[in-house]
Parts: C-alpha cells; structure tokens; sequence
C-alpha cells in the first residue's frame, strides 16, 4: 500500500466533492494502519458530510480514547467536544 497516492487520491476526490470515493480511499488507509488518527480524523469528518452520523461518531470516539490513552488530554477533549456538537444526546461523552 502507498499510502501518499492513496492520500493524494482522496484529496483530489474531496476537491471534486466526490467523498464517497475519498471515503473510499481512506478507508483503504485506516485498515492497514489503524493507528494513523489524523487519517481517521479526516474520515469521520468524511461521514460527517455524508450525514452518516453514527460511523462519524464511533471514529471520533476511538480518536479521542487513543489521544486519551497517549496522554494528549487537551486533543482527547477537542475531539469529544466535536462529537458532542454532532450528537448532544450521547451524554455519557459528557463525562
């Protein structure tokens, strides 16, 4: 996997407006490395624009638990205070 071309490739379909292909693309990215949080980031505001809402969630989510896990408390916040905004009924983010 190259990952550059593959992130080259979604960008250049995210300019197009084609985020279902970007979506695409960077899916392909997140299953061989888990790990990378601002590709995942990008793909959970991806499903954002998609309005599909719960998978936006469920990333977010796991973004902030790895910042929270690697001591990053400040990015693990900004990124539950996004998916407050998103889905305000979740209160157990709250917490």
């Amino acid at each position: 996997m190259n990952k550059n071309k593959l992130v080259q490739s979604a960008q250049k379909y995210i300019s197009k407006g084609q985020y279902k292909k970007a979506i695409g693309e960077y899916e392909k990215i997140v299953k061989e490395d888990p790990q990378d949080i601002r590709v995942r980031l990008k793909l959970a505001d991806l499903y954002l624009r998609q309005k599909e809402t719960d998978r936006a969630v469920t990333e977010f989510i796991g973004c902030a638990q790895h910042y929270e896990q690697q001591g990053f408390m400040q990015k693990a916040v900004s990124v539950y205070k996004q998916v407050i905004g998103v889905a305000p009924d979740r209160t157990d983010l709250y917490v």
